[in-house]
């Protein structure tokens, strides 16, 4: 009789240490199981990440000549001096002479923006090849200028009178970042 009355105690005991002692263990093994396949995706992805970093800067160091040119045409601050003298050699190398050169401050709605924009105007004097001349200097230069607008005058004659002077005023927009 003391079998009949231990074995189902027993029993109860066994089940008891199971329900309350292994099953936890699982659970809690189960538990970091899933941790785990967790944070093994998450350096997965970080292991990714991480080596098209490391391909983009190789890209970046292929590519320094290229990145020096879009510094040059998109400079950090506008260089007055720098653009003077660029406008003053692209003139003397197409045979029109700079009259003029005015620049106006950004405004405050434009210097909002990533992107500022800066506006010059330009007189030069000169026959129309030598301004066309002129103009295809700017837009072949790697700094980036957008003409407004340009107006005319007409001069006197020039030497010997096969081409007349003209005087131009150009309105420019450079931008700097």
């Amino acid at each position: 009789m003391k079998k009949v009355i231990f074995l189902p105690i027993i029993a109860l005991l066994i089940f008891a240490v199971c329900l309350y002692g292994v099953f936890p263990m699982f659970a809690r093994a189960k538990s970091l199981k899933n941790s785990l396949n967790i944070q093994t995706a998450d350096l997965t992805q970080k292991k990714a990440y991480f080596a098209n970093l490391q391909s983009l800067s190789q890209e970046i160091e292929k590519n320094e000549a290229l990145l020096q040119t879009i510094a040059t045409a998109l400079p950090a601050e506008i260089s007055v001096p720098s653009l003077m003298s660029f406008f003053q050699t692209a003139c003397s190398e197409n045979g029109v002479i700079l009259e003029g050169f005015s620049y106006e401050e950004p405004t405050a709605q434009q210097e909002g923006g990533l992107v500022k924009q800066a506006f010059f105007n330009l007189n030069v004097k000169g026959g129309l090849l030598a301004f066309f001349s002129f103009l295809e200097t700017l837009e072949k230069s790697a700094r980036v200028l957008d003409v407004g607008s340009i107006s005319f005058q007409v001069g006197d004659a020039a030497l010997g009178g096969a081409e007349q002077s003209l005087t131009f005023n150009i309105r420019l927009k450079t931008y700097s970042y």
